[in-house]
């Protein structure tokens, strides 16, 4: 029965890898601007993408309703998230100039999802702008800045769609190699992390070469 399982997990193993790199032919690029081993670009950018959305809720809320508190409601959250952006625009800066080595092939998307996400500030600069010239009255704005506020969270959401292939497929801000990890990663883990992670790309290995590596995986997880 012991033998039957380990044979089933070969097989698994063997065709999970198949057309992805055995760890270490490939890496991660770990952030240099983190706390703690955490990059901190992620930390803030939650703030933003969360308030924008419910600025864009509480816009189309009052539309529908005709009713002004949800008007106010929708300038506070526009207001804090456009900080927020801003912060977090900063750190994704600092992160692009510093983390990612020149000619890397992460590179345009790292530009790409920059510059999407700048536009997507501009839209929501351009409709706090608009609200603060109308405030208190704020619904006098209401339905140019539900506009901008829709047209600039799809913009968002498509440049974290970006960000987040860069850190799932690439590897951006991933460190694997954390010395002062209490919980180490499994050499296995680690395999199964690189392969999902360049998952779909045209990488290739031999089906020999699978079939050598996969014992020697399952025989370090199993000890």
């Amino acid at each position: 029965m012991k033998h039957r399982m380990q044979t089933m997990l070969m097989i698994l193993v063997a065709t999970y890898t198949l057309s992805v790199k055995v760890y270490g032919e490939v890496g991660t690029i770990p952030s240099k601007i983190a706390i703690d081993g955490h990059p901190i670009h992620p930390m803030f950018i939650v703030f933003p993408l969360g308030l924008f959305v419910a600025t864009l809720l509480f816009d189309a809320i009052g539309l529908w309703k005709k009713d002004a508190f949800w008007s106010r409601a929708a300038y506070c959250t526009l207001v804090v998230g456009f900080i927020g952006g801003v912060v977090a625009a900063v750190f994704g800066l600092a992160e692009y100039l510093i983390t990612i080595p020149d000619g890397n092939p992460v590179d345009a998307d790292a530009e790409l999802h920059g510059i999407l996400n700048a536009v997507a500030m501009a839209f929501f600069a351009v409709n706090l702008w608009l609200r603060w010239r109308v405030k208190p009255d704020y619904q006098k704005a209401a339905r140019v800045g539900t506009f901008l506020s829709a047209v600039g969270v799809v913009i968002m959401l498509a440049g974290a769609a970006i960000g987040g292939e860069m850190v799932f497929r690439d590897g951006v801000g991933v460190n694997l190699e954390d010395e002062d990890s209490r919980a180490p990663v499994s050499p296995l883990a680690q395999d199964s992390y690189i392969a999902s992670a360049h998952w779909g790309n045209p990488v290739a290995v031999s089906l020999k070469h699978v079939i050598d590596e996969t014992p020697n995986l399952i025989q370090r997880e199993l000890g």
